[in-house]
């Protein structure tokens, strides 16, 4: 029992990293075969020096014995394939071995993004579901995790003179923010300034001018990786292979949102910091996956070239 425990986690582990397997060997397997090949050169003088001999031979008699030449030849041939026959096989079966780690690799990292296509998907008609019945802000303040409280600050009126006032301020859970998808924070971004105001002054008009070009493109599709280098920030590894794809038949329902918000009151830091600076929190709308939209070569309207 335990041993044949043993070996299906061994098989579990190889099959996991079989890509990895596949394409280590076929690595290691070209570098061997080039370099046999190349010891494998330094004999092909030896290989060749007699049969040379024969075939000069023959091309000297008066009438030369074509049927003999051809046989000649044909022996030459055998030899220098024989000299280099486990080099090119081993060489042959590395190149095949890599290739099918590439494709193994390629077919994985598709399903993971058809995957990552239903879930994107699933959640915005979720959203779009809860949205309808609670509210648009509502909505957003169960899916950032921000609640709503009531807290007392001193301020100084007309006169100088300081008192007690109520505000209600909204409480977020930082890590309920940073888990969504594709969020990112804005103090990242190299066009980011001390002003607040402006910096989301300048996320909006980036999300408009996003919007205009994506809709003018003739393939319609835009990459989150795009929008990020639009906003000054750094790529990610995903970013090519999900964003938006521009529908010319229905476009009300394409839009490309940022989702850019001040982040509210976050437990720790002190109300004056709160009051004084919020910083802004990028969380776009993707749609999904859009590496079959370029294979496919998508144009406006969802036709093909």
């Amino acid at each position: 029992m335990i041993k044949n425990n043993l070996v299906r986690q061994i098989g579990n582990v190889v099959y996991d990293n079989l890509p990895k397997i596949t394409v280590f060997g076929g690595i290691v397997g070209v570098t061997y075969a080039t370099v046999k090949m190349c010891q494998k050169t330094r004999q092909l003088d030896d290989v060749l020096a007699p049969h040379k001999a024969e075939i000069e031979e023959i091309k000297m008699e008066e009438e030369v014995d074509k049927k003999a030449l051809t046989k000649a030849y044909a022996s030459t041939v055998l030899d220098v394939s024989k000299l280099y026959a486990a080099p090119v096989t081993v060489y042959a079966v590395s190149t095949t071995s890599i290739v099918f780690g590439f494709l193994k690799l390629d077919k994985r990292y598709r399903s993971a993004l058809d995957t990552v296509d239903a879930l994107t998907i699933g959640l915005a008609e979720y959203r779009e579901r809860v949205r309808e019945y609670t509210g648009e802000e509502v909505e957003r303040d169960l899916y950032y995790g921000i609640k709503h409280d009531k807290i007392t600050v001193e301020e100084e009126d007309e006169n100088g003179k300081k008192k007690k006032v109520k505000k209600e301020i909204s409480v977020a859970d930082l890590d309920a923010i940073e888990s969504i998808p594709y969020s990112r924070h804005f103090d990242d971004s190299i066009y980011v300034t001390d002003n607040e105001d402006y910096n989301m002054n300048m996320i909006l008009t980036t999300q408009n001018y996003v919007n205009e070009i994506w809709e003018k493109r003739g393939d319609g599709i835009m990459t989150l990786n795009e929008v990020y280098r639009e906003l000054g920030l750094p790529p990610c590894d995903i970013g090519q292979d999900v964003g938006w794809y521009f529908d010319k038949e229905d476009p009300y329902k394409c839009k490309i949102d940022f989702g850019a918000f001040k982040v509210p009151y976050v437990g720790g830091e002190t109300i004056a910091d709160y009051l004084e600076t919020r910083k802004i929190i990028i969380c776009p709308n993707v749609q999904g996956s859009i590496r079959d939209k370029f294979a496919t070569g998508l144009v406006k309207g969802g036709k093909s070239k």
